[in-house]
């Protein structure tokens, strides 16, 4: 009991820290900077909602706190906010493309999805292959399938096939295997449309709209999917050439000697494929409305549904028509499932944040600039984008990459955008990506993400190999990272 009341004393301590910040901090610190009154009131809010994010406190109530926040200083009126909040196409983007994710990770498609690039014939024969479809396949489930169900999916599957093989626990390839298991789950931020992803990628509009620039969700795809079958490309290489694994026992097996395959259909059902149908249905609209020109001919009515409503489609559709007399999607049940409340505050909260940060009569912005100049300002495009990678993704072992992305974007955008005006080709969809990526690797320390803990709970990661091999693959990371944004920022 007394351990209990520890931990939420702990909790409640953190929390009125947090609170402290967002409501009194502007009361008492005195202008700085060149910030107005106003401003010191709102970053206040912002390093309290960085902290409380940061610390661990509850996800719902530290967004909330400072939604109310902004109310109560004044800077935004209630209905202002809660139309850019709970009226954002963003919040209902997030709801229904979440809802299809639901869908599609209850019928199992992408189970089928990960057998089947297993299966493939190019794999037979060659371990090397079959181990970068592994992590391929990994990628590709994680899309729809996030935190410990996904886990324990993608090291089940891996143990099953160590253990068809013969490897034992401390064999180096069990070491690396479930390392690179781990890098794989990186797919959950594949999709700029559902998930933490949208409410970064939200945030990221709301910081790039006074310049009159907009975050390319296309660019953002076309950068994640390149990095990352890169990545795996070169691990695998590394894997047989650098750290001498032996993976010759791959080259014999079959799916069907897998375990966690047992169970798992060879081909798609009926649930499946309308679910699958849904997605790139909806992905096809998306891309098409990208591509179209404003002057085409009824661009007005195709581009009505917007990136928002468009992912109700398929809902209301599949809601009405039955097989078996049950509607072939329950989407009452699917957008209840759907409906996390914590990252539709978080989105409120990133949005109104973002809005005012970037809101020149504050000051937070140009002050922000100016701290950090000395290490992000006066650099080549090339340059800049090196620092990027590295300072992110070595502070991101130890601090939450959330956290980091959100208190970067504010530094890094004006600077960017400057650099455009200077007539100099770097280009802020790519910059952005990079920060948000990179911010996304860590497993060194559990600080720098939650996910983390799989692996360093796992016994066959121990310290030294942590500390050494583990390392390499982040150099690794990096390396691959930084071709991969200065091939983009070269051509787009």
């Amino acid at each position: 009991m007394s351990t209990v009341t520890k931990g939420n004393g702990a909790v409640y301590g953190k929390t009125l820290i947090g609170i402290a910040f967002m409501y009194f901090f502007g009361l008492v610190c005195p202008t700085f900077g060149g910030m107005s009154e106003m401003g010191i009131k709102i970053l206040g809010v912002f390093i309290g909602t960085i902290f409380m994010t940061c610390v661990g406190c509850d996800l719902f109530s530290s967004s909330l706190f400072a939604l109310l926040a902004f109310v109560l200083h004044g800077y935004y009126k209630a209905s202002e906010l809660l139309s850019g909040w709970i009226g954002s196409g963003v919040t209902f983007q997030l709801i229904f493309a979440g809802a299809l994710c639901v869908y599609l990770r209850q019928t199992g498609a992408m189970d089928v999805f990960a057998k089947k690039l297993l299966s493939l014939k190019i794999t037979k024969g060659r371990p090397g292959m079959f181990m970068f479809m592994l992590m391929l396949a990994g990628f590709l489930v994680s899309t729809v399938v996030n935190g410990a169900a996904f886990f324990l999916l993608i090291f089940g599957l891996f143990e099953s096939i160590a253990k068809v093989c013969g490897y034992q626990k401390d064999d180096q390839f069990m070491k690396f295997g479930l390392l690179y298991m781990y890098t794989s789950s990186y797919g959950k931020y594949l999709l700029p449309f559902q998930g933490l992803i949208l409410v970064v990628v939200g945030f990221f509009d709301s910081m790039l709209e006074p310049y009159g620039c907009q975050f390319n969700r296309w660019t953002y795809m076309a950068i994640q999917i390149v990095t990352w079958i890169s990545f795996f490309a070169v691990l695998v290489l590394c894997m047989k050439y650098l750290f001498k694994v032996d993976i010759s026992r791959l080259k014999d097996i079959k799916s069907d000697q897998i375990e966690q395959f047992n169970k798992t259909p060879d081909t798609f059902s009926f649930e499946m494929k309308v679910g699958i149908g849904s997605f790139l249905f909806c992905m096809v609209y998306l891309f098409i409305l990208y591509l179209l020109p404003k002057s085409f001919p009824g661009y007005a009515f195709i581009k009505s549904l917007d990136t928002s409503l468009i992912w109700a489609v398929p809902l209301v559709i599949f809601n009405v028509i039955r097989r078996n007399g049950k509607p072939i999607m329950n989407a009452p049940a699917l957008l209840r499932d759907a409906s996390i409340w914590p990252m539709v505050a978080l989105i409120g909260a990133m949005t109104m944040l973002g809005r005012a940060c970037t809101d020149a009569s504050l000051g937070i912005n140009s002050w922000l600039v100016s701290v950090f100049a000395p290490i992000f300002g006066g650099q080549s495009a090339i340059a800049l984008l090196l620092i990027c990678v590295v300072f992110i993704t070595a502070v991101t072992q130890v601090v939450n990459g959330n956290v980091l992305t959100m208190g970067m974007t504010p530094i890094i955008v004006p600077i960017v955008c400057g650099m455009m005006e200077q007539g100099i080709k770097i280009d802020p969809t790519v910059t952005l990506t990079v920060i948000s990526t990179c911010a996304s690797v860590a497993f060194l320390f559990p600080s720098g993400s939650v996910a983390a803990a799989y692996i360093l709970g796992r016994e066959e990661i121990d310290k030294k190999f942590l500390f050494t091999k583990g390392v390499a693959v982040l150099a690794v990371y990096m390396l691959v990272q930084f071709a991969v944004a200065v091939l983009f920022n070269a051509i787009v």
